[in-house]
């Protein structure tokens, strides 16, 4: 078969019987592109309203998160414990959800990050979570932020620790979740474990690194939030100069406590 014969096969009668080969390719990969765009159209097509919303809230995710991270809500709850009787997960969703958490985790409290349009956005009736909740002595407590904002984070984060440390030192179990529990929920475990708890791998009363803490977090759940917001939050707990100057500051700045230090941020967390 001669090359425009091979072309008219592929793509059809796109153009004259002798082509040089070059032009052949390009239409070749022209019409693979616009089936494979077909395709892609097609598929779009089935998918679900809350399919279609978890696929553009991913793709946000990944590009203001930079990382390949995902939420698949229709997997329900998923969490893990990051540190004993602290546990990182996903948004609650239903009155099962309370009901799975307290039943099968002895979960107490539960410390949500969302704001109320990330409840909307995913259908989630706070007040049915309220009453169930209610029902099986499980504190539920908000502590919002901008979803995929490090800022907002920063500013929340002191907050969100202060509740999480009231509840452990009570003795409970403690969920923290925001939509996803790959952002903002896991940077507040990992701000918990730098600026209150002790390191049971280690001697007693040795205390995490934000290093330490993080990759403790990160490596039992995947995930990739904001480091930056948590020294931030360091630097305004203890520094008394403006927000803006952290921005100045080392890569590492706020990255170690002394005990004096942890001290003092312990002391300003009572205080919220």
């Amino acid at each position: 078969m001669d090359e425009g014969s091979e072309l008219s096969a592929v793509v059809g009668p796109l153009g004259p019987p002798a082509v040089a080969h070059g032009v052949a390719v390009e239409w070749r990969n022209c019409a693979s592109k616009l089936f494979k765009r077909a395709q892609c159209s097609a598929s779009a097509a089935t998918l679900t309203p809350e399919q279609q919303r978890a696929e553009e809230y991913n793709r946000t995710m990944q590009k203001k998160m930079s990382n390949p991270f995902e939420y698949h809500p229709e997997l329900g709850l998923y969490y893990h414990e990051v540190a004993p009787g602290l546990l990182c997960g996903t948004q609650l969703r239903t009155p099962a959800d309370i009901e799975r958490l307290a039943g099968e985790e002895g979960v107490n409290v539960v410390v949500s990050l969302q704001q109320g349009c990330d409840l909307a956005a995913w259908g989630v009736n706070f007040a049915d979570l309220q009453w169930r909740a209610g029902e099986l002595s499980v504190s539920l407590q908000r502590c919002p932020a901008v979803d995929f904002d490090p800022h907002s984070l920063r500013r929340t984060l002191p907050v969100a620790v202060s509740r999480i440390a009231d509840a452990a030192k009570a003795g409970k179990r403690v969920y923290v979740h925001c939509t996803a529990g790959l952002g903002r929920a896991p940077a507040a475990c990992i701000a918990y474990l730098y600026w209150v708890s002790s390191d049971e791998t280690m001697r007693e009363g040795s205390n995490w690194s934000l290093t330490k803490a993080y990759e403790r977090v990160t490596s039992i759940r995947p995930c990739g939030p904001k480091r930056d917001a948590v020294r931030g939050a360091t630097f305004d707990l203890l520094d008394s100069r403006p927000h803006s100057a952290f921005s100045s500051l080392p890569g590492d700045a706020y990255s170690f406590l002394s005990d004096h230090d942890r001290d003092k941020l312990q002391g300003r967390l009572a205080d919220r």
